[in-house]
């Protein structure tokens, strides 16, 4: 039999290839992973070298999307690759700086952070609760509100490149969900599947929730709250994250292992892989 897979390719090696995709039809690799596969690339194509090594593991500076999905969510090397699957290459920064096609797209935002406000309320485990039960009422036109984990949120970039990524899905008709609360965690957490999404939401234990309402527009970011909370400076955040929680972040991120809990590496791959959703969804 034989195994067709979608290559596509991003950054320098769309350069270095030459090519935007490509369909591989190979014979004799049934039931392979993930490994075997990256292997059988190797070989075939001299220049991927810069993107997989001859023993079939993905270089530091490269993480692979199948259909979508970080390749470490769905059993990493062990992947059992299918016919029609398609695998996303993308070239990652580890010190700061940004791939170029991450570049370009935070560059093309920045003249659009003016037109964003944004609001952070620290509110606890069971005020959390209380408040997602009724998310839908405090949604208005032109805002997201939303209630998540403080463990979650390094930064008040990784909210504001979120937000503006998903007003602009909206506006292009590229949204993944009807609600826009919704949408913004998909794009968020850079996952095509809220079920898996709210899934690890569940699994975080924490003590401490942010209330998050970002407006663009002449919207008002004013919120009215069951209670008083305490507001958060956005531009804190990173300044108060607990680093004790980068587990959490790792983990629901689906941060490849070889990373480890290096905060700025950590967060560069985050708003890395935030961008990088809109090419892949």
């Amino acid at each position: 039999m034989i195994l067709r897979v979608v290559l596509e390719f991003l950054g320098v090696l769309r350069r270095e290839l030459g090519l935007n995709s490509v369909e591989v039809s190979i014979e004799g690799l049934n039931n392979c992973n993930l490994r075997d596969l990256l292997i059988y690339l190797h070989k075939v194509y001299p220049k991927m070298s810069s993107a997989i090594g001859s023993d079939g593991t993905l270089n530091t500076s490269y993480i692979v999307f199948i259909n979508g999905v970080d390749f470490m969510v769905v059993n990493g090397y062990d992947y059992v690759v299918k016919d029609g699957d398609k695998l996303t290459f993308i070239p990652i920064s580890h010190g700061g700086s940004y791939v170029p096609d991450v570049k370009e797209v935070w560059s093309n935002l920045r003249g659009e952070l003016g037109k964003v406000v944004l609001s952070i309320y620290e509110v606890s485990y069971d005020d959390a609760l209380k408040l997602v039960r009724d998310l839908d009422k405090f949604q208005i036109e032109d805002c997201i509100t939303q209630i998540l984990p403080s463990t979650l949120i390094i930064s008040d970039k990784q909210l504001l490149l979120a937000s503006l990524l998903t007003f602009k899905a909206i506006d292009e008709g590229r949204n993944l969900s009807k609600k826009p609360y919704i949408e913004f965690l998909l794009r968020l957490f850079s996952n095509r599947q809220i079920f898996e999404v709210v899934n690890k939401l569940k699994e975080i234990k924490s003590s401490s929730y942010l209330l998050i309402r970002v407006c663009r527009g002449s919207k008002s970011s004013g919120l009215y709250l069951p209670t008083a909370f305490s507001e958060v400076n956005p531009s804190e955040l990173v300044n108060r994250y607990n680093l004790e929680a980068l587990g959490d972040v790792v983990n629901v991120y689906g941060i490849p292992e070889h990373i480890g809990l290096d905060f700025n590496k950590v967060h560069s791959l985050i708003l890395t892989k935030i961008s990088l959703f809109q090419y892949i969804s």
